[in-house]
């Protein structure tokens, strides 16, 4: 069992979530369930804020990855990202890029005790527009609270849920939840449009 004083660290990602999506300390993907579309490379923007600076960016990166740039509110954050199926509904698996979180927790004092975790969003479609889903927060601790051997689990006193449980374990517990409409959140309204950008 991980201590809680390992505090999760999400390279200063609560500019991006606010603590909203829960994260995983293991992968969500083996390697036989990786899969590419190339629909996702571009840049995406939210429909009803096309003026707007924030971002997703697709780049292909090593293998069957993705390199994944987010702008929001001026600040980026850099993952990497692996597209995988579980049955028929695919997901994206986001863990920061090295380079990166080395970059934010340089002089933190915190550092030593920070571990980077893997975010996780079911992706719905890819054209004409991207639209994703998180497991929604709420329902999650909810059924943790009800069910606690779900699924290997921390909750932490501001709210935020870490799986723990390995990689089998956490497909089990997606794959159980696929069909339950409470267990998703939309992300972004009706999705992000692929946008031209000025090189």
């Amino acid at each position: 069992m991980i201590s809680a004083a390992l505090v999760l660290g999400l390279a200063g990602l609560g500019w991006l979530l606010a603590g909203c999506v829960p994260a995983a300390l293991h992968p969500l993907y083996r390697e036989s369930d990786l899969i590419q579309d190339p629909a996702l490379l571009g840049v995406w923007k939210e429909k009803d804020k096309p003026d707007s600076k924030d971002r997703w960016t697709f780049t292909p990166g090593e293998g069957k990855s993705y390199t994944v740039e987010i702008l929001i509110d001026d600040q980026k954050a850099a993952f990497t990202a692996h597209l995988f199926k579980l049955g028929d509904a695919r997901f994206l698996d986001l863990y920061p890029v090295q380079s990166g979180l080395n970059e934010k927790l340089q002089n933190n004092p915190y550092a030593p005790a920070l571990i980077p975790g893997h975010l996780f969003f079911r992706v719905r479609a890819t054209a004409p527009a991207l639209r994703m889903s998180s497991m929604a927060l709420d329902w999650l601790k909810e059924q943790l609270t009800r069910e606690p051997k779900a699924i290997e689990h921390i909750i932490y006193s501001d709210d935020r849920v870490v799986l723990t449980g390995g990689t089998g374990a956490l497909q089990a517990f997606i794959t159980r939840h696929l069909n339950d409409a409470d267990a998703w959140n939309g992300m972004y309204g009706d999705g992000m449009m692929k946008v031209n950008v000025k090189p």
